[in-house]
This record gives structure tokens, C-alpha cells and sequence, in this order.
């Protein structure tokens, strides 16, 4: 288990041809070889591994292989682990999140393509929380633009409907006072601009003395977020 978690394929294939070794054993935290590989990117270790038997077992978290490698950006792993017929993208941890919740909280733009492409992952799975946020609010929240761009354009996600209890897109880009996210949902024409019959700057955001200039042009929106009304007027 050390040998795998420190990335020493000799030694774990060493090890594994004495038919001593229990390759399914655990450590305090039930972290199984192939996780401990699977978490630090260990790709030669990964790939000895695999040559067995039962190795997508979870941890005390309810992590698996491919989280662990999705929630850290292990492309590499992530392939190897989709060459084989061993994995669940759709599995979930006892965190409410599966791989692509995963890569997406983190920034990880090729793991959820590969996710997406291969791991066949749906693109509008939500997590279990309250809230049940879908992968795209999650690359909102964290301010990953590019990630979102992935999501939008090769996974084609609609961002223009509200999404249960977690609200809409521009709701929570607004939220969050990130201006290239909201330009760039404006510019997706998914979403519609309401006129609000007073234009009174952004203090109405609780954004203080911000500016106007801040902010994209023609920006006007009138939106709900976690059953919080939001305004921004041009």
C-alpha cells in the first residue's frame, strides 16, 4: 500500500507476483491501493493495478477511483481507468458529488471533457445537497469561465431555466460579482434581459459604492438565487 501510494510500480508488481499481498486491503481510512494511486496521479501504479480483480472499492467517504483521480485533475488516470469496464462515473460519495461535480468544483476543464466524452457522464446530474446543484453552478460558484464554456458547448447544457431550489445561472454569476461569467452568459442569448422600471446603480446588490463601470454593458436582469431576489440595472 505504501509502494502504491508513493508510486512505485516495480516494487507493487513485485510485490503482487509473491501472491502474498492482498490487493483489495485497506488502511485506517479504507483507502484501497488503487485509490491511494488513483489520488496522487501515479499512473504506472494505476495501470499494474488494474491487471486485478475488484479493485473500484470505496473509502470511508465513499470515494472511488475515479473521483479521487477526478477531484485532483489525474487525466491520465481517468483514462486508464476508463479503458477498463471497472468504473462508475455516475457513482457518487457519501459527499453528494460523482466525478464530474468533482473536476468541475476543482477547474479541471480536460478531466470533465474526458468525463463527458468517454465516461458518458450526464452533464445535468445535480448533487444531493438542498440546494441540488448541477455541474454548470458548480463551474459558476468557483468562477471556472472556461469550464463552463465546456459545459455550454460540447455538453450543451441549457443555463436559461431555473434549476430547482439552486435558482439560474446569471443569478448566481451575480452572486458571485463575476463579470466575465455574466458577460458571457449574455452573450449565449439563452437568457432573457428584463427592463426594471427604475435604474438606481448597483448599490441595490449590496455591492456598496461599486462602480458601473464594473459591469457589462446594457446589463439588466432581474433574477432569483437560493429564494433571493436579485437585481442589477444598467
Amino acid at each position: 500500500m505504501l509502494a502504491a501510494e508513493n508510486g512505485h510500480p516495480r516494487v507493487v508488481e513485485a510485490l503482487l507476483d509473491t501472491g502474498k499481498v492482498d490487493v483489495n486491503s485497506k488502511n485506517i481510512a479504507r483507502e484501497s491501493a488503487l485509490l491511494l494511486a488513483s489520488e496522487g496521479g501515479h499512473i504506472e501504479v494505476v495501470k499494474v493495478l488494474l491487471s486485478c480483480d475488484g479493485l473500484d472499492v470505496k473509502d470511508c467517504d465513499g470515494d472511488s477511483a475515479i473521483m479521487l483521480a477526478a477531484n485532483n485533475g489525474h487525466l491520465r488516470v481517468m483514462e486508464a481507468l476508463f479503458d477498463t469496464s471497472k468504473v462508475d462515473v455516475s457513482s457518487r460519495s457519501l459527499r453528494f458529488k460523482a466525478a464530474l461535480l468533482l473536476a468541475t468544483s476543482k477547474g479541471h476543464p480536460d478531466v470533465v471533457k474526458i468525463s463527458v466524452d468517454r465516461g458518458r457522464a450526464d452533464v445535468n446530474l445535480r448533487d444531493t445537497s438542498p440546494l441540488g446543484m448541477p455541474a454548470f453552478l458548480y463551474a459558476i460558484e468557483a468562477g471556472h469561465l472556461e469550464l463552463l464554456q465546456v459545459l455550454v458547448d460540447i455538453a450543451r447544457v441549457t443555463v436559461k431555466s431555473k434549476h430547482g431550489d439552486a435558482g439560474t445561472a446569471i443569478a448566481l454569476a451575480i452572486q458571485e460579482k463575476n463579470v466575465e461569467i455574466i458577460s458571457y452568459l449574455l452573450k449565449t442569448s439563452q437568457l432573457s434581459k428584463l427592463r426594471p422600471p427604475e435604474a438606481d446603480g448597483l448599490s441595490r446588490l449590496g455591492f456598496g459604492k461599486a462602480s458601473k463601470d464594473t459591469w457589462p454593458p446594457s446589463f439588466q436582469c432581474n433574477e432569483t438565487f437560493n429564494h433571493r431576489r436579485i437585481w442589477i440595472y444598467k
